[in-house]
């Protein structure tokens, strides 16, 4: 498309007769060479004159509509179409609900929205608030002064808010809780995810990579609330679409998709694995080959899954048998990879202060990053601790603790927070992060998912006391999920 335009640029216009001619066939060589149209900026008057006579007045009308929605960030080419004919505005409203339906455009780029209104043009702009979300139109509203278009994005967003209250049954007005976790507090996060699950899947199979991306979007926020069963079924439904529509996505869409599954799909199904068997590593491969076949497990996520197996498995036998499995592990790390505890089982460093000061800036990265990672490094520097080859020290033992707990708020489960873990770590630890780690790992132990509903209908009053943080957040921990 760029070459076609960059000819008709370069046409010599001294012979009329010959620069019409060359014209003519210029957009007819346009029409067929249209690839990369969404990438092309509109630079002059001339070049819209251009692309409107070639395209605008028959079958290639849609992709002149896409090409000026994708330039609209352009003064310049927003007076050429109010300048131009009327009709052809007209028919470019009439045709934004698809488009925005199709791009979902961010706020910032359907400011222009509000250059082209006209009051002429109501019945367009009710069909385009139509498809707009609250925060779209909140935008729109914080910048515009014409008063018909701020009344109907007023009554838009109270449109919106009214549905909002009705599909999600008041859940969006809840007052923020007392559950924040290392992916921030729940409730907002649960919110958030109502809001991104609330779109209606499109049944075009051009816009599958849309879509399915805003199904990642959303298996993404189920993750970080916890909900790793919901992530996973979200998950498998991405894979499936796109397994089965492949002839759809444009090559870099789909490696882009590819990419994106493998991403999240490598941090829930471990951990998912991780708190639910003791062979995870097993698990994991297991759950890939049954359900996501055509993807790869990411090699070092299996290795630490393997690890940690081999830790739990083998905790009461031959601890220097252990480490000679682990040396094995390592050594089957990605090639690249900078890891200290690679490091420290293959060549035999020693972990002096500044080591294990570096690795667990590693570890407080990784919590919020690679948790399944962060959760079996801590429990191989348990494990070295308790077969004493290295020393447990205050400063190494709080920030241990600090961690196990981040996880346990994000997942209140055993694997975060149990008797070895605390017997090991909280005695070593200030005064308040034992008491903390204490009454928690007290209340689990009292506490199993049914029992603590159980509680909960007995006694609903215990949950309302501000004191009982703790119990709230196991309940609700005990809807996401958590079996253990």
């Amino acid at each position: 498309m760029r070459n076609v335009l960059q000819h008709w640029q370069d046409l010599p216009r001294e012979d009329l007769f010959s620069f019409w001619r060359n014209e003519v066939q210029l957009k007819k060589d346009l029409r067929q060479n249209l690839s990369g149209y969404r990438d092309f900026k509109i630079q002059s008057k001339s070049q819209y004159v251009f692309l409107r006579h070639s395209l605008a007045y028959g079958e290639y009308k849609p992709v002149f509509m896409q090409i000026l929605f994708l330039n609209m960030d352009s003064l310049a080419v927003q007076n050429e179409l109010l300048q131009g004919p009327w009709q052809l505005c007209e028919e470019f409203l009439r045709c934004l609900p698809q488009i925005i339906t199709v791009e979902k455009s961010p706020p910032q780029s359907l400011q222009f929205l509000i250059n082209l209104y006209r009051d002429e043009c109501k019945d367009c702009y009710e069909d385009i608030l139509a498809v707009l979300g609250y925060e779209v139109c909140d935008y729109l509203l914080e910048r515009t002064a014409n008063n018909n278009l701020r009344k109907m994005l007023k009554s838009r967003c109270s449109q919106l808010h009214q549905q909002q209250s009705e599909i999600h049954h008041g859940l969006l007005q809840s007052a923020t809780g007392n559950y924040p976790t290392i992916f921030g507090d729940k409730i907002d996060l649960l919110n958030q995810t109502v809001r991104l699950l609330t779109f209606t899947p499109e049944t075009n199979p051009e816009n599958l990579f849309i879509y399915l991306t805003k199904y990642l979007e959303a298996a993404e926020q189920l993750f970080m609330l916890g909900m790793l069963n919901e992530c996973l079924a979200l998950l498998q439904i991405v894979y499936r679409r796109w397994t089965a529509g492949r002839e759809n996505f444009l090559p870099e869409d789909y490696n882009s998709m590819n990419k994106s599954i493998s991403r999240i799909l490598s941090k829930s199904l471990s951990m998912y694995a991780l708190l639910n068997s003791s062979f995870p590593c097993q698990l994991s491969q297991n759950l890939y080959q049954q359900n996501f076949p055509e993807m790869r497990p990411e090699n070092n996520a299996q290795i630490y899954l393997q690890i940690f197996q081999n830790m739990h498995t083998n905790l009461e036998g031959n601890m220097d048998y252990t480490l000679i499995e682990m040396t094995h592990s390592f050594l089957q790390l990605d090639q690249g990879e900078d890891d200290l505890l690679a490091g420290y089982f293959i060549n035999g460093s020693e972990f002096d202060e500044n080591n294990l000061h570096q690795l667990l800036a590693v570890i407080d990265r990784d919590v919020t990053v690679m948790p399944h990672i962060a959760l079996s490094t801590m429990e191989i520097l348990r494990f070295l601790a308790y077969s004493h080859k290295i020393h447990m020290s205050k400063p190494l033992a709080g920030r241990l603790l600090q961690n196990y707990l981040a996880l346990y708020k994000w997942i209140p489960a055993a694997p975060f927070l149990n008797r070895n873990i605390f017997e090991q770590l909280g005695k070593s630890t200030d005064y308040d992060l034992q008491n903390e780690a204490e009454k928690r790992w007290l209340t689990a132990r009292k506490y199993t998912r049914h029992s603590i509903r159980d509680l909960y209908l007995a006694h609903p009053d215990r949950f309302k006391d501000g004191n009982n943080i703790v119990l709230q957040q196991m309940l609700l921990g005990s809807f996401l999920g958590v079996n253990k």
